[in-house]
């Protein structure tokens, strides 16, 4: 499967939440017996690690939390990680300060 790249939409209407994107591999020698899944948070407010509708410093705890862990260690949060690069890190922890302070009432 390395060196494929697959796409979707949700819709625009898609309410804030966690989903989880099912890729069976219908090609090759394993047709049909690996799943690929990959889990991620969609929220209306770019940062908002914990889609409460507002970044601030919850979301900034939760990034804390997660740093520098990976996809698959310990304490890895996938909601921490906003590039969806597999590692939460500094590019996850300026996303939430860009939007610091944005959304909510």
């Amino acid at each position: 499967m390395s060196g494929r790249d697959y796409s979707f939409n949700l819709p625009h209407d898609a309410p804030p939440g966690e989903y989880t994107v099912e890729l069976p591999l219908d090609t090759g020698p394993h047709q049909g017996v690996i799943t690929a899944y990959n889990t991620f948070r969609v929220t209306g407010v770019p940062g908002d690690v914990n889609a409460d509708g507002r970044v601030d410093p919850a979301d900034l705890t939760l990034v804390a939390v997660s740093f520098n862990r990976r996809a698959g260690d310990q304490g890895f949060d996938p909601g921490a990680d906003l590039n969806n690069d597999g590692i939460v890190d500094v590019f996850d922890l300026v996303r939430v300060g860009r939007n610091f302070g944005t959304g909510g009432n």
